[in-house]
This record gives structure tokens, sequence and C-alpha cells, in this order.
């Protein structure tokens, strides 16, 4: 029987998911966006910085409807596209310390 060290840590959410919020914003269906903040707000509830964009930045923007703010929700979007792909391809950040048993 083997045995594996592996540290989990905790669930963030990946490119692809952001990724789909962020065409969900740019599509201007805020119903739906609404339905999909509350689904991944659940689901990624300890991913801080994913967290704080759709509990707290979207409700804003629903709220104003300032293209201002709508500008900044899609460029944290981007670059939190860009920093979870980089994670997700190596690095210190994955969910466990070492793919080897």
């Amino acid at each position: 029987m083997f045995k594996y060290s592996f540290e989990l840590k905790m669930i963030t959410a990946s490119h692809y998911v952001i990724r789909d919020v962020l065409r969900m914003v740019e599509s201007g269906d805020l119903e739906e966006l609404h339905k999909m903040c509350g689904r991944y707000g659940a689901l990624y509830k300890y991913d801080s910085e994913f967290k704080d964009i759709l509990c707290n930045k979207i409700p804003e923007y629903m709220e104003s409807k300032n293209s201002k703010k709508l500008g900044e929700i899609k460029s944290r979007l981007k670059e939190l596209i860009n920093v979870r792909k980089l994670r997700t391809s190596g690095g210190s950040m994955l969910w466990y310390k070492t793919r080897r048993p």
C-alpha cells in the first residue's frame, strides 16, 4: 500500500470559471449574472480575490450601472485570469506540494 504525502489547499476558481464570469459581465445579462455570482460565491467561498469581485464589486455595479465600475470589474477579472493561468501551470500555488508519491 502506498502512502501519499500531500497538503490540500483551498480550492480557487480556475481561469475558465473567471472567464465565464467575464463573458457574462460583457453580455450584460444581469439576471443570469446574479445567479452566477450566487452559485460561484458559494462554491469558491475561500477564494478571497474572486469572491471580492463576485460579492462586492458586481453587486455594486448592478445597483449603480456605472460604466466606470464595469470597466474596473472587467480589468480585475482579466488580471485574475492571467494570474490563475500562471498559478495552475506550476509553482507553489498548486493544491499539492508535490505530485510524486
